[in-house]
């Protein structure tokens, strides 16, 4: 019993220094963000105060200098994510070897011009040390970065090119993505960039060498894309659901730069995308469907009728061909109260469910992708809402809505504690470090149990965290990793425990906030 108990204790010591009992205003105050501000937020915050509170902008201010230093090392700090984890376990005494300590700082026109330069951009993503290799190497997306410095004239004539290239790619095709080297030097060397700016497509790492036009960037982007255009010219293609463009005359018809994206989009969503010559080659084909001209998709079987789309933009279309995939199953209330007191599932397939306060339009019929990217998972919603909803998803601590959890066949669930904008990439990370997991959640009678049932044979390791804590929550990720056997053959089991949920057990456990 011995080794399982340290394990236990000592993730819980390593854990709990969360709780900072700062003299001064702590770093978040000062920026005016939540402690589970992600690197955006935190960016943003500190160029509207870099703004307000430069000594250049308050001359008369004696005390300018010293507030704006002040200020200056919270966003040194919190950028950094080791710096940011000393701070959040041990306050600022855990910066004493200097770490984020800087006092120097850029004038007031280096924040206003140069500062985060694609921060105000939602169609381009700022990456980091902390998300780049999992955005862009794990996701399964096609990515277009752009290295940059921000003290780069060259980057800086890029800016609004780069911008127009990102409004140009809709969602569906690639991700636009941008690295700040100077603040990020490490990222940059990894990725072999010595100059500014390089830019790449990933995962194929193919470096861009021409001039730096949109339509030379776009031409690039596009001949790295590899989904097909069918020309089929006999017969139909049998998958459904089947995206067509019938094309009768071929100046008047959808340009190889939408085809190549439509192609994308459609190939994303599990449905190819064929173009039809109704003047020539298909034309017997044409002539079943009962039209020459337009963009039409086939769900059904080969007697189903050719439903015709009408669009906007490409955008549009993509917003169409969504709402043709199978709509998200509700969970019902009996259906949740069995699976929280069954100890595991009686279905063969694990269930990743999504918590919501109410129907989200919005989100849900992006959340429709998850039935393709995760095909081995039941992907359902629950709403909770009335009494027995709320008293339900109560008992299961979840905190702010919406939340997901994954429920594992062998019993117990995983719930995702980040932050509460669930767009599909938020809830792709989250199935991709929990789904071959065996970390689960623990309530009082699971503790216990686990507690009483470790031995020499079977260890459980019991992570004892808070939701609001940044490095536990960096914790779980790695507690996730762990393999369910050792390689002396002792079984491992993970379980976490929120103190604020449960503080008496904690507080048992001389786990002090």
């Amino acid at each position: 019993m011995f080794p399982t108990t340290l394990l236990i204790i000592l993730f819980c010591l390593n854990l709990f220094f969360c709780d900072i009992e700062a003299e001064e205003e702590s770093f978040y105050s000062l920026l005016g963000v939540e402690q589970d501000a992600d690197l955006l937020t935190i960016r943003k915050a500190f160029k509207s105060l870099a703004l307000e509170k430069h000594p250049d902008k308050n001359p008369d201010d004696p005390n300018a200098h010293s507030i704006f230093v002040r200020i200056n090392r919270a966003y040194e700090v919190l950028k950094d994510a080791e710096l940011r984890r000393k701070y959040d376990q041990f306050g600022e005494k855990g910066l004493e070897d200097g770490g984020g300590g800087e006092q120097h700082y850029q004038s007031w026109q280096f924040y206003n011009d140069n500062f985060g330069i694609y921060d105000d951009d939602p169609e381009i993503i700022t990456l980091g040390r902390g998300d780049f290799e999992e955005e862009v190497f794990q996701s399964g997306e096609i990515w277009f970065v752009n290295f940059y410095s921000a003290f780069c004239s060259h980057c800086h004539h890029l800016a609004p090119i780069w911008r127009e290239l990102a409004k140009r790619v809709p969602e569906g095709v690639a991700r636009i993505g941008a690295v700040n080297c100077a603040e990020d030097p490490g990222l940059c060397r990894s990725q072999n960039v010595m100059g500014y700016p390089s830019l790449i497509v990933y995962p194929q790492q193919e470096w861009f060498q021409d001039e730096r036009t949109l339509n030379n960037l776009l031409d690039f982007l596009l001949s790295q894309l590899s989904a097909p255009i069918l020309q089929p010219t006999v017969e139909l293609p049998i998958q459904r659901p089947l995206l067509l463009e019938l094309c009768l005359r071929e100046n008047e018809c959808i340009s190889e730069e939408d085809r190549k994206k439509i192609a994308a989009i459609s190939n994303q969503l599990l449905m190819p995308f064929a173009v039809l010559d109704c003047s020539e080659s298909a034309k017997e084909i044409c002539k079943t469907i009962g039209a020459e001209e337009g963009m039409f998709l086939l769900s059904g079987g080969e007697d189903e009728k050719p439903k015709e789309l009408y669009f906007a933009d490409l955008t549009d279309l993509r917003n169409q061909l969504l709402s043709e995939l199978p709509e998200l199953e509700e969970f019902t209330y009996s259906e949740l109260q069995q699976k929280i007191n069954l100890n595991k599932l009686e279905e063969e397939e694990t269930i990743l469910l999504i918590f919501l306060n109410s129907k989200i339009e919005e989100f849900q019929k992006e959340w429709k992708r998850l039935l393709i990217l995760f095909p081995e998972l039941e992907v359902r919603i629950i709403v909770c809402e009335g009494e027995i909803g709320q008293h339900l998803c109560n008992t299961l601590n979840l905190g702010k809505l919406p939340k997901v959890a994954i429920f594992r066949i062998e019993g117990g669930y995983d719930l995702n504690y980040g932050n509460t904008n669930l767009n599909i990439r938020e809830i792709t990370k989250f199935v991709r470090h929990s789904s071959y997991s065996n970390l689960i959640v623990l309530d009082y009678d699971k503790y216990w149990n686990a507690r009483q049932s470790a031995n020499s044979s079977h260890l459980w390791i019991i992570d004892h965290f808070a939701p609001w804590c940044p490095p536990c929550l960096q914790m779980l990720d790695e507690l996730r990793k762990l393999p369910s056997e050792l390689t002396d053959g002792r079984k491992l089991r993970v379980g976490t425990l929120d103190c604020d949920a449960y503080r008496d057990i904690c507080t048992g456990e001389r786990i002090n906030r």
